[in-house]
């Protein structure tokens, strides 16, 4: 009787119940060096969800300034496709202008490693390197 009720508990089971990380899932962080190295580093929080090849989840940049507010910006149009991580995130900049900076990494395991591009000042594209780290939970006990 018990393996009946078994196999009858794992047949009528929906496999959403247990739903599986997928490889880019999690919180990241990296640092990036302040303007022209005159202010401390800026932290940067990526937190993803990913179902399939499609991410989703939240930017948390640094704000500069005299009130230090961070802004949490929505990531677009996530992937994850052959191990490269892609998303683009808007933001507004204090002229009033939206501007659109396009993420892109290599993932390895614990590390997405990758370029950040956004448009420049005089029209010029503007680059920038970035390596995220994967937060590990807080051991319990």
């Amino acid at each position: 009787r018990l393996a009946i009720a078994l196999a009858l508990f794992v047949a009528l089971t929906p496999p959403t119940l247990a739903r599986a990380e997928g490889p880019a899932e999690g919180t990241w962080t990296w640092e990036s060096p302040g303007r022209r190295g005159d202010t401390p580093p800026q932290k940067y929080t990526l937190k993803l969800q990913q179902e399939g090849d499609k991410l989703t989840g939240m930017l948390t940049l640094p704000r500069r300034g005299q009130n230090g507010t961070a802004t949490e910006l929505d990531i677009e149009e996530g992937s994850l496709k052959d191990g490269t991580v892609s998303f683009n995130v808007t933001t507004t900049r204090r002229d009033g202008r939206k501007v659109t900076i396009n993420y892109s990494g290599k993932l390895d395991g614990d590390t997405i490693k990758g370029t950040r591009t956004s448009p420049g000042r005089e029209g010029q594209e503007g680059k920038r390197e970035w390596e995220a780290e994967r937060s590990k939970p807080a051991p319990c006990g």
